[in-house]
């Protein structure tokens, strides 16, 4: 995560920025530890936000029916 103590992270590998703004440059050790669920945090919108780390699985299918060439 580079310089730490440059950028003045907290236990939960956050900061403020000169904004003001609090966000995240890793992962929070306390989710690490968690077993149960990918949850971590909400956006400003309300739509969760979740880590899946590896385990992240593409939705993309490859439609059947002919196609025109090119």
């Amino acid at each position: 995560m580079g310089s730490a103590d440059m950028l003045g992270l907290d236990h939960n590998n956050a900061h403020v920025d000169e904004l003001g703004l609090y966000h995240y440059n890793g992962m929070p050790p306390a989710l690490e530890k968690t077993s149960n669920g990918t949850l971590v945090s909400w956006a400003a919108d309300g739509f969760e936000i979740h880590h899946v780390g590896m385990s992240a699985k593409s939705s993309w299918m490859l439609k059947t029916g002919i196609r025109q060439g090119v």
